[in-house]
């Protein structure tokens, strides 16, 4: 059991452990596999938006990815993810994520606190990834939600996959 997992939800074990996670994929018929974080472990809005602890928390996240990866290296490719708050923090922890860690990919959202992700301010970011000619996974970020008509009926029938994903992923 996960002490954080609300009562009456379940969660599959080969999230937390590589060798289940192996079974899972084997069962499904799947070779390899991307691991990718939730959107809320990208840390961009760490209260206050704090670049020091975005730095230390996708260090930490991405130590503990590689570890899981290391096991099957043949069957996971590990997405870091990088505090995209600042271009040449998010530029060294890429840096670092793929020649120390062995992580070949990198997950960003679509927007950092409302900056877009194309902002002069990510030059470096962007030319790391072109350097290591990495893929970069882009999500939405539904964690905060703009106040609209109905926008409580995007939570209770998960409309915001419906509507807020693609717009977000367009603009983008």
């Amino acid at each position: 059991t996960f002490p954080d997992v609300p009562e009456g939800l379940t969660m599959r074990l080969g999230l937390a452990d590589p060798d289940k996670r192996i079974k899972d994929l084997d069962r499904a018929g799947v070779s390899k596999q991307v691991l990718l974080a939730t959107v809320g472990s990208l840390f961009y809005n760490v209260p206050p938006v704090d670049l020091e602890a975005s730095c230390a928390l996708s260090r930490m996240h991405n130590l503990h990815l590689s570890e899981f990866v290391k096991k099957y290296p043949d069957r996971f490719i590990g997405a870091a993810v990088i505090p995209l708050q600042d271009g040449h923090a998010a530029a060294d922890e890429l840096d670092y994520a793929y020649h120390q860690l062995g992580l070949k990919a990198v997950e960003i959202c679509t927007h950092v606190d409302g900056k877009n992700i194309d902002s002069p301010d990510l030059s470096p970011f962007y030319e790391k990834v072109s350097e290591l000619n990495v893929p970069v996974m882009v999500h939405t970020d539904l964690t905060r939600h703009i106040k609209c008509a109905a926008a409580d009926l995007l939570d209770k029938y998960f409309l915001a996959n419906l509507f807020i994903h693609p717009f977000e992923i367009m603009i983008s």
